[in-house]
């Protein structure tokens, strides 16, 4: 039946038997290929579970920063608004500072002009308070003049 030189040996007969008694008595190697597999298929079902999470709870990254970019876009543009305004805001004061101080430039001249007639006033009055008591002779003589005069011009009259 067999072709080779060896007899076959019936797997209970009491050779058989004798030679499976000195197997090794450790664990053999299918028992840890049957580790290895559930702890692989452990892993990959953790895996699938964190990824379906993730697809229902988590923001993708595109999605957040594209709301960094929308809010960045928006804060840009109501700062440029800001911007403007207040550049605006400049001109405008700068506009009403140049008027007030060309204004002021203005009062500031009339002002050293009125003092300066105002202290030539003042010096013409205390030369005429010094000149007028000391010459009263001729104020009398200017005051007969005048109402010579008047009497004058009454007569030609009528």
């Amino acid at each position: 039946m067999y072709s080779s030189r060896y007899s076959q040996v019936n797997k209970f007969s009491p050779e058989a038997q004798k030679k499976m008694q000195y197997r090794s008595k450790g664990k053999s190697c299918g028992y840890y290929v049957r580790i290895i597999f559930f702890f692989s298929s452990l892993i990959q079902s953790l895996i699938i579970v964190s990824l379906v999470l993730f697809l229902i709870y988590g923001k993708t990254q595109a999605s957040a920063s594209s709301a960094g970019v929308q809010d960045l876009e928006e804060s840009f543009s109501r700062l440029s608004i800001e911007n403007v305004a207040l550049r605006h805001q400049r001109k405008n004061l700068t506009n009403l500072l140049n008027t007030t101080l060309t204004e002021k430039a203005r009062n500031d001249w009339d002002l050293v002009n009125l003092r300066g007639l105002a202290n030539r006033s003042i010096a013409m009055f205390q030369f005429y308070d010094v000149q007028l008591p000391t010459d009263s002779k001729s104020r009398d003589q200017t005051e007969r003049g005048a109402e010579a005069k008047a009497g004058f011009e009454k007569g030609n009259s009528v």
